[in-house]
């Protein structure tokens, strides 16, 4: 069950004139909790950023209908992490870039 999330967003400067084309980067923060990956043997929490892992792992979908374009951030690997918790809580972490993104 998704439990919550967050989407850190830059401080824009002033107000961008309507029609001027414009990207932003943002970090996008889920958490939710999979029973399935609770383990009273692990102390610490397990981050996980080889793509391959990452795509093993169910992550809710993501939707911007307000974006004219929406893309995740590849540098050499997906900006993009994996925390499991103990407690089988997860944080997932990305970085999407937008352009245009309407009522922001």
């Amino acid at each position: 069950m998704l439990q919550g999330g967050d989407l850190e967003k830059p401080d824009l400067v002033g107000k961008i004139p309507s029609g001027k084309d414009y990207e932003v980067d943002l970090y996008l923060r889920q958490k939710w909790q999979d029973e399935r990956l609770k383990h009273a043997e692990i102390t610490e929490a397990l981050d996980l950023n080889d793509p391959n892992l990452v795509k093993a792992i169910w992550k809710p979908e993501v939707y911007f209908p307000n974006a004219k374009h929406a893309e995740f951030q590849y540098v050499t690997v997906p900006n993009v992490l994996v925390r499991i918790n103990p407690d089988g809580g997860i944080l997932y972490m990305l970085r999407p870039r937008f352009s245009d993104l309407d009522d922001f």
